[in-house]
């Protein structure tokens, strides 16, 4: 694969308006596509030359031109990888905050055209390098998701003729083979996943029902005991209910 590392950029670490590296361990890939923005704004964007006002400047861990060329921003390897900027506010199975779960990568693309050739064989490399330096790693879910998936109020991408490759990226991804090792730790991972999904769902429709009921102390209480799970599980996602009181 024909690669371009532009790292350590001054930004590639930086979340919520801090510079201290965040280091990553990620559950699978989340891809995005520019619609419309050149390379030349694009690698300005994300090396950080655009900061927005709170200091936070998007980045992600790669980016892959129209034609072909897939350039590394942020490191993203297994024990070596930093949280990037760019899932915004985002979520999935029971998890928000996607930066802290999530690779990321920009895909350069115009809204309406057919993604180049060149340009869909490097997404599929890029999905074939990622999975096959993640298989085994305890932490890794294998998750392909698609930015309009986590974010579905707030984003559309990937846009239009996405359908047309998408086939292939999946296939691209799903390639590399599992020993029944890894078989054994994606069936773990699956039901803990499956498991909080299902706690944070309950207790956010728990609050629901009590706030619809006009039991602000019922929703507060509720609140209360996913914060006391949260504490009691240190080494787990925590589950976010959302409830905040007036």
């Amino acid at each position: 694969m024909l690669r371009y590392r532009t790292y350590p950029t001054r930004f590639h670490q930086n979340v919520a308006g801090t510079s201290t590296p965040r280091i990553l361990e990620p559950y699978g890939m989340l891809l995005h596509t520019t619609e419309g923005h050149g390379m030349g704004y694009l690698l300005g964007l994300l090396s950080g030359e655009f900061a927005r006002g709170d200091g936070v400047t998007p980045s992600v861990h790669f980016l892959i031109s129209l034609k072909g060329e897939t350039y590394e921003l942020a490191p993203w390897q297994p024990g070596e990888a930093f949280v990037c900027w760019h899932a915004g506010r985002s979520e999935w199975m029971g998890l928000s905050g996607l930066n802290r779960y999530l690779l990321g990568v920009e895909i350069e693309h115009v809204a309406g055209e057919a993604y180049p050739a060149a340009q869909v064989r490097a997404i599929e490399d890029l999905m074939r390098t990622v999975a096959a330096a993640y298989r085994g790693v305890p932490y890794w879910r294998g998750w392909l998701l698609e930015h309009k998936r986590v974010a579905p109020t707030r984003k559309t991408d990937p846009t239009s003729r996405w359908a047309e490759i998408m086939g292939r990226v999946y296939a691209a991804w799903k390639e590399v083979p599992m020993s029944e090792t890894d078989v054994l730790q994606a069936i773990a991972n699956l039901q803990e996943d499956v498991d909080r999904s299902q706690r944070a769902s309950s207790y956010r429709e728990s609050i629901m029902v009590a706030i619809a009921n006009g039991d602000p102390e019922e929703a507060a209480r509720i609140n209360a005991e996913a914060l006391a799970w949260n504490k009691s599980n240190p080494g787990k996602p925590p589950i976010v209910t959302g409830y905040r009181a007036k």
